[in-house]
């Protein structure tokens, strides 16, 4: 049944049982993919471009871990769940048909956007996931491990779920199928710690999901989801195991960083006291999230609008999301690419949205030191204004040796500052006339 050519590798990921330094970059830049695109399908959601989305923000880890480990051992098929975006990416879905799959657009490899994003069969990448009925492709991945075994075939089925998969009936007719003909399925089931809004201890009488596998006669181990090496080495041994043994059941341990889906709220259900639990599982935590801006002016294919209008627009919303005035913002990373038309533009948006207060503001592009990142862009810049806030320490602008005239504020000129900054600023502005302004603040809990 399973087909489909082995692949040998994954965006130059090596088919070994360890994982090199450069092998754990590059899979770092693919978390970092995942993370960009589903941040910017939320954003799209927002401006009523993409209907639905479940993110897997938080999740990324455990899926990547997980499916690396089933590269590597190369005789794999796939069953995930509807949160499972950067298996799909990974598995090869590229980037270009998950965008029309998430914007119900013909391209849409799965059903031609006629159904749930990324939902649908793809053999040649041995992936099956046909409905988002919750635990729905659990049965169907026995089933498929059942025929692999009548076949005379290795193979060993992956399949997702999350917690609140985990109290479904076909979780419990899936994993009780397998235990009884000891078949080659490792099932993997993200907690999160929430089935949509019911937390776990709403949901099951047990602490962990993990000691649901004793009952069925078959091992059951947590993992934590956040540590892509910890996820890799247990999926590792899972398949091994079952491919002699039969079932085994993956508890990684992730964190949902989002509501269930764009259509939810979970502040109506999700406290803030959530944040000790981060710290209790070891998390730093470098600032908040407070206010987003988006503008989509279509002025030109690449210049941005004559006083940079859109961009400044995109500002002043994120300062009043964040319920922040612009004279409490103490540094700006720029989207600053070094062009004369564009810096130029730039300088004279944020003069238009911080007014009086822009004398007191600091601002450098880091993409003086790490180039044009494109897609990673906003999110390396993410993590300087978190530094910013967190060490006290401005990123400098590099190289700023001849200054535009028309380029006339702070712009940390060659060396890092010392500053107290209680709020920053991201500003990410692209071709057509895209701008994305966010704010942050320090978090001094």
């Amino acid at each position: 049944m399973a087909q489909a050519e082995k692949a040998d590798s994954v965006d130059g990921i090596a088919r070994s049982r360890a994982l090199t330094d450069p092998e754990a970059l590059q899979v770092y830049t693919q978390m970092v993919l995942v993370r960009t695109f589903d941040e910017r399908i939320w954003a799209l959601n927002r401006q009523g471009k993409v209907p639905i989305a479940a993110s897997c923000q938080g999740h990324e880890a455990a899926q990547l871990g997980s499916f690396l480990a089933a590269l590597h051992d190369g005789d794999y098929y796939l069953f995930p769940y509807y949160r499972d975006l950067a298996i799909k990416l990974h598995a090869g879905i590229s980037v270009d048909q998950a965008m029309l799959s998430f914007m119900g657009k013909d391209g849409d490899p799965y059903s031609g956007g006629r159904q749930f994003p990324l939902q649908g069969a793809t053999p040649h990448h041995r992936l099956i996931q046909t409905s988002n009925v919750v635990a729905a492709n659990l049965t169907q991945a026995v089933g498929y491990a059942l025929g692999c075994r009548a076949l005379g075939e290795n193979t060993v089925v992956l399949a997702y779920l999350g917690d609140g998969g985990s109290s479904q009936g076909e979780c419990h007719e899936a994993m009780n199928f397998a235990s009884i003909h000891r078949l080659p399925v490792v099932f993997i089931c993200e907690n999160n710690r929430y089935a949509i809004s019911v937390p776990l201890d709403l949901q099951m009488a047990v602490s962990d999901v993990a000691r649901r596998a004793e009952s069925y006669g078959f091992p059951g181990h947590q993992v934590d989801g956040l540590d892509l090496f910890e996820c890799y080495r247990a999926t590792c041994d899972a398949i091994s195991y079952a491919r002699s043994e039969g079932p085994v059941l993956l508890e990684m341990q992730v964190e949902r960083l989002m509501p269930h889906t764009t259509d939810d709220d979970d502040r109506r259900y999700r406290s803030a006291e959530e944040l000790e639990q981060a710290r209790r599982r070891g998390a730093s935590i470098w600032g908040e999230f407070l206010g987003l801006g988006f503008t989509a002016d279509a002025y030109h294919q690449t210049a941005m609008a004559p006083g940079g209008e859109g961009g400044a627009r995109a500002m002043k919303v994120a300062l009043g999301d964040a319920g922040v005035s612009p004279g409490d913002v103490g540094y700006l990373n720029a989207h600053g690419t070094s062009t004369p038309l564009g810096d130029s533009e730039e300088t004279a948006a944020v003069k238009t949205a911080f007014g009086a207060d822009v004398n007191s503001l600091a601002i450098s592009s880091t993409k003086s030191m790490t180039g044009h990142l494109l897609g990673a862009a906003g999110a390396v810049e993410t993590i300087a204004c978190l530094g910013a806030l967190k060490l006290g320490v401005l990123p400098p602008t590099i190289n700023y040796e001849n200054p535009d005239p028309a380029c006339d504020l702070d712009y940390v000129p060659n060396s890092a500052r010392e500053a107290d900054v209680r709020y920053a600023m991201n500003n990410s502005f692209g071709f057509g006339g895209h701008n994305v302004s966010l704010v942050f603040g320090r978090f001094d809990g």
